[in-house]
C-alpha cells in the first residue's frame, strides 16, 4: 500500500478531495468494497429521467460522477453531500451500485422475449440502435410522437418496466399463439 498504513481515516468527503492522487485513489478503491446503506430514495420507484441519469453517472465512475449520483438519489445538495464522512458517502454508492444491478437484472431476465427475429439479427438491428440509448426505449413508449417523450420521462421507472414487462409477456402470448396456428 501506497499512503495508507493499517486503517482508513474517514474523512469528510470534502477533506477527499484535497488527498494527493495516489492516497486518494487508495481510498476509494479500498472504500467501494462497503456494504450498502439504505439510500434516501430507492431507484426503482424514481423518474425514468432520474433513474437513466444516475446509470450514466455510476458507468462513468468519477468521483465528481458519484457525488452527482448521491446528490440526485438523496435529494440533498452537493454542499450536504461533501460533508458526508466518507464511510457513510461509499456505503451509499455502493446501495446505488447494487440497486442499478438488480435493474439490469430485471431488464434481462423479465424484458427478453420469446419471439426470435431472424432478420433484425441478420441486420444488425440491435447493435446498429443501440447508439440512441434511452431514445429506443422513449421512441417505443411514444409510439414514435416525439411529443410525448418528455412525460415518459418523468413516469416512475416501476411504472415504465411494468409497461414494458406486460408487453413482452404479450408479445410471448402472441408468438405462442402464432405458432399453435401454424401447427393446425
Amino acid at each position: 500500500m501506497g499512503k495508507i498504513d493499517t486503517e482508513i481515516k474517514n474523512y469528510k468527503l470534502k477533506e477527499l478531495y484535497r488527498l494527493n492522487r495516489e492516497t486518494a485513489v487508495e481510498y476509494i478503491s479500498i472504500l467501494s468494497y462497503l456494504s450498502p446503506q439504505e439510500t434516501a430514495q430507492e431507484l426503482f420507484y424514481m423518474s425514468l429521467r432520474k433513474v437513466q441519469e444516475i446509470r450514466d453517472l455510476m458507468q462513468q465512475g468519477r468521483l465528481d460522477d458519484l457525488v452527482d449520483a448521491v446528490v440526485i438519489i438523496q435529494d440533498k445538495p452537493i454542499e450536504d453531500i461533501k460533508e458526508l464522512r466518507v464511510v457513510h458517502f461509499f456505503a451509499l454508492v455502493s446501495s446505488i451500485r447494487r440497486q442499478v444491478d438488480i435493474i439490469k437484472r430485471g431488464e434481462q431476465a423479465k424484458l427478453n422475449g420469446k419471439s426470435y427475429n431472424q432478420k433484425w439479427e441478420a441486420v444488425n438491428g440491435g447493435d446498429r440502435l443501440a447508439k440512441f440509448g434511452i431514445y429506443n426505449l422513449l421512441d417505443k413508449l411514444a409510439d414514435g410522437d416525439i411529443l410525448k417523450y418528455e412525460a415518459i420521462l418523468d413516469l416512475t421507472y416501476a411504472d415504465v418496466f411494468t409497461k414494458l414487462y406486460r408487453d413482452t409477456v404479450m408479445s410471448d402470448i402472441e408468438y405462442e399463439m402464432s405458432k399453435i396456428k401454424s401447427l393446425t
